[in-house]
């Protein structure tokens, strides 16, 4: 194994069929606990009837850790503000809206792309470095067909460092900060629907 690629051993007699079309999700389990990556099916060979399985790794191998919320792949941008802490007030007790949105006084915004997310937090990728424990803004848009609109939540970094294969842009994993069950459900309903389209 490698930091691009994995070579998987089947001793089995039935092979393993594997389509170079679809992106696996491997669970790999360690003394320390479960990791999870994407991964390609690039080549297999067989050898004294064993089957060997070359696998290019795609994603960040991450560890699993013991959730309320189940994550989902989600492969989407979106923009955000870091927030200064005398805003966090602001975010809170006023309602963001297109016609009010000035009150956040921030100087400049950010994207990012998400890569999970859940009904507790998510996960997502950028250039700009964030450090935890910081707040930001972000605008999601869950574009669901019955829903359009920009769904601003509230959140706190929880983990931040830079990708390992991918120096140039850094893993950010965020938690909701104040969310409403109204928003709650609304990017609960989001992942299902994204869940539903991927199924067909």
């Amino acid at each position: 194994m490698s930091s691009s690629e994995i070579l998987l051993y089947n001793g089995i007699d039935t092979r393993v069929m594997l389509n170079k079309q679809e992106c696996y999700i491997l669970e790999l389990y360690a003394t320390d606990g479960v990791y999870r990556c994407s991964a390609y099916f690039t080549s297999e060979f067989i050898e004294n009837s064993e089957q060997y399985i070359m696998l290019e790794i795609v994603s960040p191998l991450h560890r699993i850790q013991r959730r309320r919320h189940q994550r989902y792949l989600c492969h989407k941008h979106f923009f955000y503000y870091v927030l200064q802490d005398s805003q966090i007030r602001d975010i809170i007790t006023r309602e963001y809206t297109n016609e009010n949105k000035d009150f956040l006084n921030t100087p400049q915004m950010f994207q990012g792309t998400i890569i999970d997310m859940s009904g507790g937090g998510m996960r997502f990728t950028t250039k700009n470095k964030i450090k935890s424990g910081r707040n930001i803004f972000c605008l999601l848009n869950l574009d669901d067909k019955e829903n359009k609109d920009e769904s601003p939540v509230l959140c706190r970094v929880v983990y931040s460092d830079r990708l390992a294969n991918d120096k140039d842009n850094y893993d950010i994993r965020v938690k909701y900060v104040d969310i409403t069950e109204e928003q709650r459900k609304k990017i609960i309903k989001y992942i299902f629907w994204l869940e539903r389209k991927r199924m067909e």
